[in-house]
């Protein structure tokens, strides 16, 4: 999801998720809208809205530039440091519901390969679960909801947070994590807004490739939600690279999901 939390100048030479390298740039109050030219790249726009920045990004897609030049970067009010909200790819976050419909294609980017995506859209939390070739066992078994989840938390210089979610077999758990580094800032302060109580509603998105296969709206343990608050926080309060990140990230594929299961937090999903 683009480029991590740091400073602009030490991005310049870096390729984005979009493919388009951040050549420099001036920095902005809040959100720019950066274009890569080849051989420099200028700053395009400059504003405190997220959503202005989104939709000037748009209009110079809309008025025929190559959509890989067009990046994005946002300040964090925390640390003071840019980072890459990434290219066009991030420009429709907030995903048409509207169009959601078992059985047809999904409206939006989904996962590549077979995995899990944990996402963070407005103010919802998501899971996509990709599972090319879905036989009609697992379906079933997805179908037939979750049995029980964990929270862990890493014990490691850039905190973790990982997320394993058990569903029946021959589905299984999966595991999956959460980087708030790479979220866009506005969706990160509406969701751990708890004046109106704690957003503990979470989608699952099971995905054959572009096919939306089956979904379900699951209510998680406020507990387990709060935990997620405190990792997400201190994830903004931390200085690492995405480097760091991945490395400490790739050590948890040492355990089994499993293991990973019985390091954490268990809870049992309430019927």
């Amino acid at each position: 999801m683009g480029i991590p939390v740091m400073d602009p100048e030490a991005a310049i030479g870096l390729t984005t998720s979009d493919g388009a390298k951040v050549l420099g740039g001036t920095l902005g109050e809040s959100y720019r809208v950066v274009i890569d030219h080849g051989t420099n790249s200028t700053t395009y726009y400059q504003t405190e809205l997220l959503s202005l920045a989104i939709r000037e990004a748009r209009k110079l897609i809309e008025s025929g530039l190559d959509a890989s030049q067009v990046e994005l970067f946002g300040r964090s009010p925390v640390t003071g440091l840019w980072y890459s909200i990434g290219g066009t790819g991030h420009l429709d976050m907030k995903r048409d519901f509207t169009k959601l419909e078992v059985g047809k294609p999904f409206p939006g980017p989904v996962p590549k390969a077979e995995g899990v995506h944990m996402e963070l859209w407005d103010n919802s939390l998501n899971v996509l679960i990709q599972k090319p070739g879905l036989g009609r066992d697992k379906l079933r078994a997805f179908k037939k909801g979750l049995k029980r989840y964990a929270y862990l938390e890493s014990n490691t210089p850039a905190p973790i947070a990982y997320w394993i979610f058990d569903f029946a077999d021959p589905h299984g758990a999966v595991g999956c994590n959460f980087n708030a580094r790479v979220v866009i800032l506005e969706y990160l302060r509406t969701y751990l807004d708890t004046s109106d109580g704690i957003k503990n509603v979470v989608c699952f998105y099971l995905l054959d490739g572009q096919i939306l296969k089956a979904m379900r709206l699951v209510g998680l343990d406020p507990e387990a939600v709060s935990l997620f608050h405190e990792t997400i926080n201190k994830q903004l309060e931390t200085n690492y690279s995405q480097t760091d990140y991945d490395g400490y990230l790739a050590a948890l594929g040492d355990y089994t999901v499993q293991e990973l299961f019985q390091k954490g937090k268990a809870f049992h999903q309430r019927k």
